[in-house]
């Protein structure tokens, strides 16, 4: 297996230009949602990075966005990958 790094950027899409969320608990887990892979908060540029298992088939993996007082609305932006 090969590691990949993912990078996941937060951003609050609702102001006026967007704005990075600070201290967004990213959570990482396999494909059924079951195994806890990993976690992170996001910096001050809204930015979380993972080092994952990458394979050929590739692996899918689910990412859960929490924080007290945000409400995500679970659709991804443009830049995903």
């Amino acid at each position: 297996m090969a590691s990949e790094t993912v990078r996941v950027f937060v951003e609050d899409q609702q102001t006026p230009t967007p704005a990075p969320i600070e201290n967004v608990l990213v959570r990482v887990f396999d494909a059924t949602g079951t195994t806890f892979i990993s976690q992170d908060y996001t910096d001050v540029q809204g930015i979380a990075d993972f080092t994952l298992n990458g394979d050929d088939p590739p692996i899918d993996y689910q990412i859960r966005l929490s924080k007290t007082g945000v409400a995500f609305d679970g659709s991804l932006g443009d830049d995903s990958k």
